[in-house]
Parts: C-alpha cells; structure tokens; sequence
C-alpha cells in the first residue's frame, strides 16, 4: 500500500526549531498509530494459534511493535520535555 504523505523539508533558515520538533512530534504519534493494526492482529494471532512456529512468529511480532511503540514514547516524552524547558525559557 503506498504511503499517502511526502515529507518536504522547508528551506534552511525558514522554520523555527520548535516546528520541527512539532513535525516530529506527530510523525511520532502516526507512527505509534500505525503500529497499532499490526500489534493488534498479531496479539490476537498469538492468543488464537496453537504452540508452535506460527504462534511464535506472531509473539515475535507483537514484541517488536511492542518495543517500537516504546521507542516512540520516548520520542514523545522527549519533545514534551524540550516543550517545557522553552516554555520555562521564555
């Protein structure tokens, strides 16, 4: 399925810092909301499939966009952080 979003980059000097944290910010949360199709039917394979191989490889998925979902978080918590602290700044 082809990915329905271009990602341009502005100009350098064009955009403030902060717009581009926002811009990760939200790649950030579309990725953790794509992450939630596979994890979902991945979680509902591993519970359904009998011991084995299949069951297996669908636990293998689940833990990867588990730990994926993770790492977005903390991209998430990160630029929260950086939001405050120029927040505080100003």
């Amino acid at each position: 399925m082809p990915h329905s979003r271009t990602l341009a980059f502005p100009p350098r000097g064009d955009i403030r810092l902060a717009t581009y944290r926002d811009r990760a910010n939200r790649i950030a949360h579309d990725l953790n909301n794509a992450l939630i199709v596979p994890l979902t039917l991945a979680s509902l394979l591993a519970e359904t499939l009998p011991e084995g191989q299949d069951r297996h490889d669908a636990e293998v998925i689940v833990a990867a966009a588990e730990e994926a979902q993770a790492l977005v978080g903390l991209l998430q918590a990160l630029f929260a952080e950086r939001a405050a602290d120029e927040r505080e700044a100003a």
